[in-house]
């Protein structure tokens, strides 16, 4: 069985095509899931930004660079660590992947740990962590003035 929009575009041309021979099969095929004359899939390729997860960008790469012909390994991972987000992006350059499979990897690696040190680093607003000392203010709207080894601040709640 089919699935997805390819089963969906099935199902409507056998219910649409009285009799349908092998090539007008392709023919309709190439029509609705190939590029268009005007389609520019380089272009657009090189174009393309991560602006969700690595694995939705992912998605995007790989449905544009299947639909270009006779580029090499180095252009695609070129365009690949170019779209994605700055964060992700320096992570991956770093181990220099030597192929699309390593640069994708590590992409996804790398989202994983910046998304660990973002949940990890999130301090609650009246807490101040240093070290394993941890200062937390009495009453909210109060100051309280601080000084630790030379450290001056004060919190307001």
């Amino acid at each position: 069985m089919i699935k997805g929009y390819s089963g969906q575009w099935y199902q409507w041309f056998e219910k649409t095509q009285k009799s349908v021979n092998w090539k007008e099969f392709e023919y309709g095929l190439s029509v609705r899931f190939g590029p268009n004359v005007y389609e520019d899939a380089i272009g657009e390729l090189t174009k393309l930004c991560q602006t969700t997860i690595v694995k939705c960008y992912q998605e995007r790469f790989e449905e544009l660079a299947n639909r270009t012909s006779g580029l090499t390994q180095g252009f695609f991972i070129s365009c690949l660590l170019s779209g994605l987000k700055e964060e992700i992006r320096v992570g991956v350059q770093m181990f220099g992947p030597t192929t699309i499979t390593q640069a994708i990897g590590l992409a996804r690696l790398q989202e994983e740990t910046t998304e660990a040190i973002a949940r990890k680093s999130k301090t609650p607003t009246n807490q101040l962590e240093i070290g394993t000392l941890t200062l937390q203010q009495l009453m909210p709207g109060s100051l309280m003035p601080l000084e630790i080894e030379g450290i001056q601040d004060q919190f307001q709640g």
